[in-house]
């Protein structure tokens, strides 16, 4: 028997059983940001290794307005089709063994792709001139990267909304594109165009080209003569 400093009984006793349980963390390691493209699809995931333990989710989201939107009761939250309606603030309450807790929060951006709006011209270029070539783009995550090419090569320092060709030769003939990027990865490419260089007269064919005008002039000129 038990007994306290007094001499009285304790009969003892025992009580419940409570059982702990550790928190293991989400599994997955969310981005603090995710730039996508209108049409993407993307998957928001807070899913915890439960292991029987009595587990609950709430996704939820904050648009531009600074209102909080529910989203799904479940770990993940997959996006289709994605729209700028779509970016916001997003993040996940996980309630674990009765304490609730929040996973980061994700930083969803969309924008549309990146589009070449004006595409570059073709054309004809005269010896020793100068032949401009622009494009205009938007879309993506600026600021926009360009890059020129020639016959489907890259073109040195041509990295700009317009590439420009002076004291042209028949070298500078070809075939002309750009390709336009962003900084998140996206690019796309302009078609390829045409540009001719007109064929360059010899000092000798301008002497013939100037008799021959000479001659034409003097035929002209003895034709009025005989019709007087």
């Amino acid at each position: 028997m038990v007994t306290d400093l007094l001499g009285n009984a304790c009969a003892g006793g025992a009580s419940a059983l409570c059982t702990v349980y550790n928190w293991p963390g989400f599994s997955v390691t969310q981005p603090a940001t995710a730039r996508l493209y209108t049409g993407d699809d993307f998957t928001l995931d807070a899913a915890v290794e439960a292991g029987g333990v009595p587990t609950t989710y709430q996704w939820r989201r904050g648009d531009a307005a600074k209102a909080v939107v529910d989203g799904p009761a479940t770990p993940q939250w997959p996006l289709t089709g994605v729209t700028p309606a779509d970016a916001g603030d997003y993040w996940c309450e996980v309630t674990f063994d009765g304490v609730k807790r929040t996973s980061d929060t994700v930083a969803l951006q969309v924008r549309p792709p990146v589009g070449i709006t004006v595409p570059p011209a073709g054309g004809e270029a005269a010896p020793g001139g100068t032949y401009r070539f622009t494009v205009a783009a938007a879309g993506g995550y600026g600021p926009l990267l360009y890059q020129w090419k020639k016959d489907g090569e890259n073109i040195p320092n041509a990295q700009s909304g317009e590439y420009v060709l002076s004291d042209i030769t028949p070298e500078n003939a070809g075939l002309y594109s750009v390709e336009v990027s962003d900084t998140n990865g996206d690019a796309v490419e302009s078609a390829q165009v045409t540009l001719a260089v007109a064929a360059a007269v010899s000092a000798l064919g301008l002497l013939g080209l100037t008799l021959l005008a000479a001659t034409i002039l003097l035929a002209g000129a003895r034709r009025k003569e005989q019709r007087r």
